[in-house]
């Protein structure tokens, strides 16, 4: 039988054992972020082919963006079907960049 000021003690080392393990391993677990060499891109830089990454959430379908209407995050040239779109994504390129860098989620 283990006695209150024991399992007290115990209790104490199995929580500063796991607060350690995740001050250590933290860092190493935290997801980096996108670099050039993290983005899923073709040889002309352009990201997930030409689609406007804004139109996934607004009309909610693929659609083809322009040529002459681009942005550049993170090393991948975006496209976007309207110059409001592209605001949008200048705003806040975290909200709409593809996950993974444009990766197959199922392939990492």
């Amino acid at each position: 039988m283990t006695t209150p000021r024991l399992s007290r003690r115990v209790f104490l080392a199995g929580s500063a054992a796991i607060a350690l393990s995740l001050a250590v391993a933290g860092p190493a677990l935290a997801q980096p972020a996108a670099t050039p060499a993290h983005v899923n891109v073709d040889k002309g830089k352009l990201a997930i082919k030409g689609y406007d990454p804004v139109a996934y959430f607004t009309p909610g379908k693929p659609t083809p963006g322009k040529a002459d209407i681009t942005a550049e995050h993170d090393g991948a040239v975006y496209r976007f079907a309207s110059e409001e779109n592209r605001k949008l994504f200048q705003a806040e390129p975290a909200k709409y960049v593809p996950q993974y860098g444009g990766f197959c989620a199922q392939a990492i």
